[in-house]
């Protein structure tokens, strides 16, 4: 019997990739010898993201099935319950040896695609049911860099209104919103259009506008 080795280092620390790496080749040859298999390849992979791609596992799985050797790997982990890694497998056909992990083989793979495939589903709306609940208490969502970057791209498209009115003398940005309003730009999330918000894109504009900002940091006068 022929066997391709394959090693790899996912949810390892960098700092002990090499050490897993080093058992995990071990292991493997243990096995061999105990099995009477010849290891023809060694695959490592070293990649350990949880979304990026996986090109030396994808040559492991096409390697054993060309050579009709069986693919062993001695630590499945995390591995055992991602989706695109069981779907691969099944797909290929190639006989596999999960060392660590007895209960994953050719008879329960179905099985375990099946379970993956439900544990994604519900995560997945665990999460929708989440964002939508969160939107609908008027939480803020996404990072702040990216509402950052939306807010100066909203204060840019809104640039020539607002210079428009400082330039016909109105500076206070409670009439600029309400003159804004008038025009039917409302506010980021639809609502109405208030000072603070005014007051934070005028902060992002021009030097045309700085006698607007001076007048922003002052408090309204009562009619």
């Amino acid at each position: 019997m022929t066997i391709v080795a394959f090693l790899h280092a996912f949810g390892v620390h960098k700092s002990s990739v090499d050490r897993v790496l080093n058992a995990e080749r071990g292991a493997i040859a243990m096995w061999a010898a105990s099995a009477g298999a010849e290891i023809i390849a060694t695959v490592t992979e070293t990649a350990r993201g949880k979304k990026i791609a996986r090109p030396q596992f994808a040559a492991a799985l096409a390697l054993a099935k060309e050579t009709g050797s069986r693919l062993v790997f001695a630590r499945a982990g995390k591995l055992s319950r991602r989706l695109d890694f069981l779907t691969a497998l099944q797909e290929h056909g190639a006989g596999f040896v999960a060392l660590s992990t007895p209960g994953l083989n050719e008879q329960t793979l179905g099985s375990l695609v099946h379970v993956a495939t439900e544990r994604r589903a519900a995560v997945s709306r665990i999460i929708c049911d989440a964002v939508a609940r969160a939107r609908s208490q008027g939480k803020r969502l996404g990072s702040p860099r990216g509402r950052r970057v939306h807010a100066d791209r909203r204060a840019t498209e809104l640039e020539p209104a607002i210079v428009a009115l400082v330039e016909e003398g109105i500076t206070r940005p409670t009439r600029i919103a309400a003159r804004l309003t008038a025009l039917g730009v409302r506010a980021a999330r639809g609502g109405p259009l208030y000072r603070h918000a005014v007051c934070r894109m005028l902060q992002r504009l021009c030097p045309a506008c700085n006698a607007t900002r001076r007048a922003a940091d002052k408090p309204e006068a009562e009619d």
